[in-house]
């Protein structure tokens, strides 16, 4: 009879298992039937709209050719009547090509899911056998809405001009540091003139905040138009981009980049953070305090 017991267990035990497998796969097979239709429906949206222009464009030409005119001197004009319509009806919240405006730069806002950039950078890559710097400017570039990066190092030329380009371009940007590092690398200068940092302090379009906590600020990571993020142990310098065995990890995926949304807003909404300037008065006096002499015993 015992036997018998431990017997019926175990048997319930498989059966509660394989019960929770099977909700386990419906539920998971129910998300991602869900993620699959929603990427459909904004790439239909996407390849409709598309054809709309094609056909609307061809219609221009054929409309210019039967009034007798050069198509090649009339067409500029018209994609310039096209372009500024286009950007009016993004403004009225129309169109799922709504074009990005900023600057006097207009450019077609595709999403990152569907562009060539997530193919190339979906998954890992490994530096030094890997320029990870080639990479990180690859998918900056891509941009069209907004950029969210945090990092402990930010000293690579190339990305701080590809940042810098997007901030003109009219790409928002908000950026996080860790405070020791940057008093480190711009070593008591206001200005950071000593590395390529400086050209992104106090440019329009760029928000930059420091973690005042002597506890390390060690990610390094960014998101794209809030669907592609980047990640991995590679600080964004030349050396931690370039020479060094480092990681860099992209990734599409919602439920990741949700989750760095998180962080970031947890972070950014620190009460005693810092700016720029304000990390960099804090080094200067701490170095004038180290530097003066102690008063004498029971001296006044």
């Amino acid at each position: 009879m015992h036997i018998l017991n431990i017997v019926l267990i175990i048997v319930a035990a498989l059966v509660a298992l394989l019960i929770a497998f099977w909700a386990g796969w419906r539920y998971g097979s129910w998300i991602w039937r869900e993620e699959l239709g929603q990427q459909r429906k904004l790439n239909a949206a996407i390849l409709k709209e598309r054809n709309e222009l094609k056909i609307t464009l061809e219609k221009a030409r054929s409309a210019v050719s039967r009034a007798g005119l050069d198509v090649k001197k009339v067409f500029p004009w018209l994609m310039l009547l096209l372009s500024v319509g286009w950007a009016a009806s993004c403004g009225g919240g129309g169109g799922t090509l709504c074009w990005a405006q900023g600057s006097g730069v207009v450019r077609p806002a595709l999403p990152v899911s569907d562009s060539n950039t997530a193919q190339l950078l979906t998954g890992t890559s490994y530096s030094p056998e890997t320029n990870l710097e080639k990479l990180d400017v690859t998918a900056l570039a891509s941009a069209r809405n907004s950029i969210y990066l945090v990092a402990f190092s930010l000293t690579d030329k190339a990305i701080c001009d590809e940042l810098a380009a997007q901030a003109r371009a009219g790409v928002p940007e908000r950026i996080y540091l860790d405070r020791g590092e940057l008093q480190a690398e711009c070593r008591g200068d206001s200005t950071c003139a000593r590395i390529p940092l400086s050209e992104l302090i106090g440019l329009p379009g760029v928000e930059i905040r420091v973690k005042h906590s002597k506890m390390l600020m060690h990610l390094k990571s960014y998101v794209v138009d809030k669907s592609l993020i980047r990640d991995g142990s590679a600080n964004f310098s030349e050396q931690g981009e370039r020479s060094q065995d480092n990681s860099a990890s992209f990734s599409a995926d919602p439920r990741t980049v949700a989750a760095f949304a998180v962080k970031f807003r947890t972070m950014w909404d620190r009460p005693d953070n810092l700016t720029v300037a304000q990390a960099l008065v804090e080094a200067k006096d701490k170095r004038k305090r180290a530097t003066m002499p102690a008063s004498a015993p029971g001296g006044i």
